[in-house]
């Protein structure tokens, strides 16, 4: 029988925690970073 790809979680709580909060921070850095020039 072939093993469900979904049945193992490929990532930490802490990990999907520090990657959401890149994706939701990645634009505010992206202007300040524009600011700064």
């Amino acid at each position: 029988m072939q093993q469900n790809q979904y049945d193992k979680e490929p990532l930490t709580a802490v990990e999907a925690q520090r990657l959401a909060q890149e994706i939701a921070f990645g634009p505010i850095v992206f202007q300040v970073s524009r600011l700064m020039l």
